[in-house]
């Protein structure tokens, strides 16, 4: 009756070492998480950059297209005219 409530040196032992393992995983998962965000982010920044800028050089040439098609049509009005 003497031990209860009282734990041996090994138990004791093993306490600490599974709660040294227990701070350092969620210290490690912590990090891990911060670390995977970030380069989510950085990811998705890059990708949206690169998306921006392909639909923009996408405009330019849909309204170059555009612009050339109205001189085509322009030209051939003056002609048709002219005949």
């Amino acid at each position: 009756m003497k031990n209860k409530g009282k734990l041996r040196l090994g138990a004791k032992i093993l306490l600490i070492f599974l709660s040294v393992i227990i701070i350092f995983s969620a210290i490690v998962g912590y990090m891990v998480n911060r670390e995977m965000t970030e380069n989510i982010k950085h990811m998705a920044t890059e990708k949206t950059k690169g998306d921006v800028k392909l639909g923009y050089a996408y405009l330019l040439k849909t309204q170059q297209l555009k612009q050339h098609e109205q001189a085509s049509m322009g030209k051939d009005l003056r002609l048709s005219q002219t005949k």
